[in-house]
C-alpha cells in the first residue's frame, strides 16, 4: 500500500484513484513478526465438549480464513504440523485445502514483483 500511495503521488495521478482496498485483513499486526486474530475465548469455542460440532466450524473457518491471510501477506507457504484429532488437525487440513487451492488457482496470491514465494521450512 505504501509503494502504490508512493508511485501515485510521484506519478501526480491521486486525482485518478477511487478506492484502495485489502481483502486480506482478518488479522491484526502487533509488530513486524507478531500478529493477533482478535479472537477472545477461540480455544473454549473450538475445545470446548459443550459446544456444538456446526459452531466449533464455523469457528475454524475464521481461524483458517485469518492464516491463510496471515500467509498471503507475507507471502509465505508453510509446512503445517498439528497433532491428530480435534480441531488443531480441522483447522490444519483446512489451512492445507486453501492454501493447495490457491497455489494451484490463476490467482497467483503468493507472487510480488520483488520477491519470490518463500516456502518455510
Amino acid at each position: 500500500m505504501e509503494d502504490l500511495s508512493a508511485a501515485a503521488v510521484e506519478h501526480d495521478c491521486v486525482s485518478l484513484i477511487e478506492k484502495v482496498f485489502d481483502q486480506f485483513l482478518d488479522f491484526t499486526t502487533l509488530e513486524n513478526n507478531l500478529f493477533t486474530l482478535n479472537m477472545p475465548n477461540s480455544y473454549i469455542g473450538l475445545n470446548d465438549p459443550s459446544v456444538d460440532e456446526a459452531t466449533a466450524r464455523a469457528n475454524a473457518e475464521i481461524i483458517v480464513s485469518a492464516l491463510f491471510s496471515v500467509c498471503v501477506i507475507l507471502s509465505v507457504v508453510p509446512i503445517i504440523s498439528c497433532p491428530r484429532g480435534g480441531a488443531a488437525e480441522m483447522v490444519g487440513r483446512e489451512l492445507d485445502a486453501r492454501l493447495r487451492d490457491a497455489l494451484v488457482s490463476k490467482a497467483q496470491f503468493f507472487c510480488q514483483s520483488t520477491s519470490t514465494t518463500s516456502f518455510q521450512r
